[in-house]
Order: C-alpha cells, then structure tokens, then sequence
C-alpha cells in the first residue's frame, strides 16, 4: 500500500518538489465564513474541485436534478467524470441536501484516489456498525489519520457535516498544516505530508 504522502504527490504535486494551492473553500458575501452552518453537496463538489485545479465542465450535466443554470453544475459533472462524487441509487445528485460526514469521507477517500477497506467486520467508532455502507471509507481515513471522530469513541456518520469540520477534514486530505513558512519575501504554507511549500494561485514556492 502506497503511503499517504506518496498519494499526495500523485494526486496534487506538480513537478517534484512543487505543491499547488488552490482556494477551496470561500466565505459568504457578507464577509462571514458560518463555520457551524453545513455544507450541500453543490457546495462540496465545489470546493474540491477548486482544491484539485480542475476548472469548469460545460458539459450538459448528467443528473435530472441537476439544471445547466445551477450555480455548481459544472463542478458536480466534473466530480461525476472524475469519480469523487455520485448520485443517489436513483439517479439523482440532491445538490442542495447537505452532506453527511460519512458521504464526505468517501469524497476525500475517492479525491485521494484511495481504495476503501474491504471485508470489515469492527469499527473504530462505536456509533459506525458494520453493516454501513461507509464504514470501509470511514476506517481507511481514519487510518490515515485524517479523521479522527469525538472525544465520546463516535463518529456520527449521518449527521451533517459543518463547514469548520468539513475545512479541517480537507486541511488534513490535501497535506496543508496552520502555518506559515517564508521563501524570499513570499509567505506559503508548509506541506504537512508531502514535504513541500505552496502558495495561491498556483505559484510553487521552493523548500
């Protein structure tokens, strides 16, 4: 099995050494982030398309639900191609429900391009039974730390995720840690897993 940091070099960095940050998650026009507010699929499908650099598809969009006017529709039919996000059994995408924290263990697993645990029957978190279809993408984020459940031994994986969870989930998918480092007069962000240096916009910043 590949380790963590080598996923990320495959999945985020550009030539050896570079990592690039791209903004994935903005705030609201009244300039306020509501980190307990939750987060809809639409929105999730485009925030992690914006963290991976992918642009917009123009592509009629392939859910019923799902209209070419809708203000993500180019972002779910990106994540629909790419295989990050899919619909419901269905058909259907529910852009505007909210997504669980299940569901967007699954969206990191799948942006990770990691297969999920097989043939499970225990959890790590006593509120996760074995029968959940999620727990296979639960029990693999976990192991790579990049979830960590409550302080009370759960998960609570139909529960709404928030958007300060949902940030602090994708902090950890993409390598990125809290701090600043400086190369020249340029202020970047050191790369937890992947032992590199980024800043916006796409710019690589050098160790």
């Amino acid at each position: 099995m590949d380790s963590i940091s080598q996923i990320l070099k495959a999945v985020i960095c550009g030539a050896p050494g570079e990592v690039y940050h791209h903004t994935f998650f903005i705030g609201y026009p009244d300039g306020l982030f509501k980190p307990e507010r939750n987060v809809s699929r639409a929105e999730v499908a485009a925030a992690v398309t914006r963290a991976l650099g992918l642009g917009w598809s123009d592509t009629k969009p392939s859910y019923p639900d799902v209209s070419a006017t809708h203000w993500s529709s180019g972002n779910i039919q990106i994540m629909k191609d790419e295989g990050i996000m899919i619909g419901d059994v269905s058909g259907t995408f529910r852009p505007d429900a909210f997504i669980t924290r299940a569901e967007a263990a699954a969206v990191f697993l799948r942006m990770l391009k990691v297969a999920p645990f097989s043939n499970l029957t225990v959890s790590s978190f006593k509120d996760v039974p074995a029968t959940h279809w999620a727990l296979g993408y639960i029990e693999s984020m976990q192991k790579y730390g990049l979830i960590t459940g409550y302080p009370d031994g759960t998960y609570k994986p139909d529960a709404h995720i928030l958007r300060s969870e949902f940030t602090a989930i994708a902090d950890r998918a993409l390598g990125r840690e809290i701090r600043c480092v400086f190369a020249g007069n340029r202020t970047g962000w050191k790369h937890r897993l992947a032992g590199c240096c980024y800043q916006p916009l796409g710019v690589p910043l050098h160790p």
